[in-house]
């Protein structure tokens, strides 16, 4: 049987997993600080969105999309459409669903394709240029190419 000398030395010479450094004080109040900052910034840019109507509350969406808030509802629940909740818990639905230009339809199936991933990401996933497309998804929805929307869907959501 080892004795406790033993056992200390023993422990002592384990590898240890570097995976997990410990933090000192300092630096878990810096870490804290950096959270609260983006945390703030983010919803602040949230918030530029919703005032420039590129979210819209359920009731200015339900108008917009004259179809029923159940009808929304859903939707979100069964993925094909989205909503990003600002800091008080208000849901916010993007605009874009409203875009006489686009296809509801075809908004949908890629939402759909993008089950699982979150709100945000599916935001910035139809907003945002991609290199594939050469344009952002919702330009390509204009242009009628659903299919390539799909393929780069697939490629986002495996990230």
């Amino acid at each position: 049987m080892m004795d406790d000398e033993d056992l200390t030395r023993l422990l002592s010479a384990a590898p240890r997993d570097e995976r997990e450094p410990k933090l000192t004080a300092e630096q878990e109040v810096a870490n804290a600080n950096v959270m609260t900052r983006l945390r703030r910034e983010s919803a602040a840019a949230l918030q530029l969105r919703i005032e420039s109507k590129e979210f819209l509350p359920l009731c200015e969406f339900s108008e917009a999309l004259k179809i029923s808030v159940q009808s929304i509802d859903d939707a979100v629940m069964d993925g094909r459409m989205f909503a990003i909740s600002d800091p008080a818990g208000e849901e916010f639905y993007p605009a874009f669903y409203a875009d006489r230009s686009l296809s509801r339809d075809q908004l949908e199936t890629v939402a759909k394709a993008l089950v699982g991933v979150p709100a945000t990401s599916k935001f910035h996933f139809f907003t945002s240029k991609s290199t594939f497309l050469g344009e952002t998804p919702l330009e390509a929805l204009v242009q009628g190419r659903l299919e390539d929307v799909l393929t780069a869907a697939a490629g986002f959501r495996q990230r």
